[in-house]
């Protein structure tokens, strides 16, 4: 199975889920901090880190960003770099095709896609349950 990350959030509870081609590795994350996943299919480790680096040298100048600049830092975050910026185009092979940007702000989640391709914004909302659940926990052990 090929390398991916899962993102969960449940009851004001975060967690990553990732898999390395030979281990899971799942670690609870703080729901309040700031955090960037970049594809281990797409970009090898020195842009992974690279990125990261970008990341964090831009959250040094935005401590508390709102959605506004979130977005606006991943359409034109980090160095002009068409095969491994945010938004990249590989010669039209592959390339980023949409933004999909999802803010939390009870009773309501917001989601706003952005088709880069069209040029179009689509939003939606939903409402958000007034009881969350618990934080479940997670284990990677096996019996």
């Amino acid at each position: 199975m090929e390398p991916f990350t899962l993102i969960m959030a449940d009851g004001g509870c975060l967690w990553e889920a990732r898999w390395d081609e030979q281990r899971l590795h799942v670690q609870r994350l703080d729901p309040s901090g700031c955090y960037l996943w970049s594809s281990a299919t797409l970009y090898d480790a020195h842009w992974r880190a690279r990125r990261q680096r970008w990341f964090a040298e831009w959250l040094a100048t935005h401590a508390e960003p709102d959605a506004e600049a979130i977005l606006h830092f991943h359409r034109h975050g980090g160095e002009p770099d068409s095969w491994n910026g945010f938004v990249m185009n590989r010669h039209d092979l592959v390339r980023t095709v949409s933004i999909t940007q999802v803010v939390c702000a009870p009773p309501r989640l917001s989601m706003t896609y952005h088709d880069l391709l069209r040029q179009a914004v689509r939003n939606d909302e939903l409402s958000l349950a007034r009881n969350p659940m618990p934080c479940p926990e997670f284990s990677t052990d096996r019996p």
